[in-house]
């Protein structure tokens, strides 16, 4: 909501359209719409800028509320950007990864505040235990998720058109068995 002065600057924009309210009851009624549909003084400059651009004669109150609706950035797909990744449908997160055994490992996710700590605790050494940054799909957003979506979509294409071979998960997903087996192969 703006000043009544703010939104009475507003409306005086406008005195030179046709059917500009004459009566002060109905210039204040105006005022009045204006005050109560703008957000902020650049809304409220938007909703009476449109509304000059296209049309002729002054608004009614009734149609102040329909234009203020509009013109907000908020509620603009076209402005709209995710408070998390800002519109890119990504979103940096934090990852601590502590193997148990050469084939065990586990990745907990941390928040950044945990990543600057152990960072400067941890070893690093792949094998013991590391805390890495990654860029992931925003699950907080419409275009994160159907990027995420999209990507498993590949995904699922791509394993379906490469033969049944073992594929690498990972670091330190190979069995033991699996070199044994490879070893055997080589001595034939």
């Amino acid at each position: 909501m703006i000043s009544e002065r703010q939104a009475t600057a507003q409306a005086l924009r406008m005195e030179g359209l046709g059917n500009f309210p004459l009566r002060e009851e109905a210039q204040r009624e105006l005022i009045a719409a204006i005050q109560r549909a703008a957000r902020d003084v650049d809304h409220a400059s938007a909703i009476t800028s449109r509304w000059i651009e296209c049309n002729r004669f002054a608004p009614t109150p009734a149609e102040i509320y329909v234009l203020a609706a509009r013109c907000d950035r908020e509620y603009d797909p076209r402005e709209w950007r995710c408070s998390k990744c800002d519109g890119t449908g990504f979103v940096e997160v934090y990852e601590l990864h502590t193997w148990r055994s050469a084939n065990d490992k586990t990745v907990e996710q941390i928040s950044h505040e945990q990543f600057e700590r152990l960072l400067q605790q941890v070893s690093g050494i792949i094998g013991e235990q590391i805390v890495t940054s990654a860029a992931a799909h925003c699950n907080a957003c419409a275009r994160g998720r159907r990027m995420a979506e999209e990507s498993r979509q590949n995904e699922a294409e791509n394993a379906q058109e490469k033969p049944a071979a073992r594929r690498s998960t990972g670091l330190n997903r190979v069995q033991p068995a699996d070199f044994k087996q490879a070893a055997g192969k080589d001595a034939e």
